[in-house]
């Protein structure tokens, strides 16, 4: 399952993160708990970002899959029903 690319873009995207004073530990904590070594604050929200991305992509094709699949087994019962009457009503 490849990742769509998007266009490249000529100009870069520009994120600005404030933190509530009172979150601030929160986060504080959760950087220093999975940093990897000498990783910046910004690449750190990059490479979140990117997993994120990641998650949600494969959440998006996973709910269309089961989408699909139920949708064909709404219509293989449907059909299997007319059947089932079909033979249930059959007089010998």
């Amino acid at each position: 399952m490849a990742l769509p690319r998007l266009a490249p873009s000529a100009q870069p995207l520009d994120v600005t993160i404030t933190v509530n004073e009172r979150l601030r530990p929160y986060f504080t904590q959760w950087f220093q708990d999975e940093k990897q070594e000498g990783e910046t604050p910004e690449n750190f929200a990059i490479r979140q970002m990117k997993k994120l991305a990641m998650r949600s992509y494969i959440t998006s094709v996973y709910e269309a899959e089961v989408l699909k699949v139920t949708q064909a087994q709404s219509l293989a019962e449907a059909d299997l029903s007319t059947d089932i009457v079909a033979i249930e009503t059959e007089v010998e």
